[in-house]
């Protein structure tokens, strides 16, 4: 996952808690607070997390009745099967999951499952993009042809980030990069060019990467356009869950959406 999830267990004394944790910390931010309202409050105030989970295992049901007011997302596993520990799980309108610690593998994929529907953080997975965004071209070209990796990288998180579906790297993303940038659209092509044909005839399957387009294997040099988009098509089918999440969570904020986002 490019943008790890922040899960905060509650109840660190309930002993079934550490096989799913173990389970899920190769793949989530884990953090965990004792079941007392002072430490999840503490925590809630002090720390951002994407969901809470919490075990009825060794919990007063007083104390959750608190903890539901300070805590945002509050799922709850491992409850007891009393039928009226539940019925007060609904009155509460808690999301809740009546498994016994012998179902991790079950707790496992609704929290996952649970996960996969919020809400992503658009500028943190921005940021990880762009970051990946140059860290591959950058491998592709070393310190050489600086200007041109600037460009390309550039091009590529113009195409990941503007919603048009129709995109063409001569009539949007050179006269934008031209604009913002104040060079022209020549010398943006050309340093691009030069890149191209450097990562090209430079190319080594052994250090190549994932992203690497493999449009310019084995000394072939392909156009511009098909470099930029395969390389920035790569990225997107790796991704492509959190890009449709990153998307949806926009549509949610409608007040930052915006024709452009570079």
């Amino acid at each position: 996952m490019l943008v790890r999830n922040s899960l905060l267990f509650i109840g660190t004394n309930d002993n079934s808690f550490n096989k799913l944790i173990g389970r899920l910390e190769h793949d989530f931010t884990i953090n965990t607070c004792d079941l007392t309202y002072a430490s999840v409050k503490f925590f809630t105030d002090n720390n951002e997390f994407d969901l809470a989970v919490c075990s009825l295992e060794n919990c007063d049901i007083d104390v959750l009745r608190d903890a539901v007011r300070i805590v945002p997302e509050l799922l709850v596993v491992f409850p007891s099967e009393e039928s009226g520990v539940v019925r007060e799980l609904q009155a509460l309108g808690l999301k809740h999951f009546t498994f016994s610690t012998e179902h991790q593998t079950a707790a496992e994929r609704y929290i996952r499952m649970f996960c996969g529907g919020l809400m992503i953080k658009t500028g943190e997975f921005r940021d990880s993009i762009s970051k990946l965004v140059y860290d591959s071209a950058n491998s592709f070209s070393g310190a050489h042809c600086r200007s041109g990796l600037f460009y390309v990288v550039e091009c590529v998180k113009y195409v990941l980030f503007t919603e048009s579906k129709h995109i063409s790297v001569q009539n949007d993303i050179y006269p934008y990069l031209s604009k913002i940038h104040n060079v022209s659209r020549s010398s943006i092509d050309n340093a691009i060019r030069r890149y191209i044909e450097y990562v090209s005839r430079n190319y080594d399957e052994n250090t190549a990467g994932e992203f690497f387009p493999s449009s310019a294997q084995d000394g072939r040099k392909p156009l511009n356009s098909d470099f930029i988009f395969e390389f920035a098509d790569r990225i997107f089918f790796k991704y492509r869950n959190e890009f449709y999440r990153y998307y949806n969570s926009l549509e949610e904020n409608t007040h930052n959406i915006q024709t452009l986002r570079i």
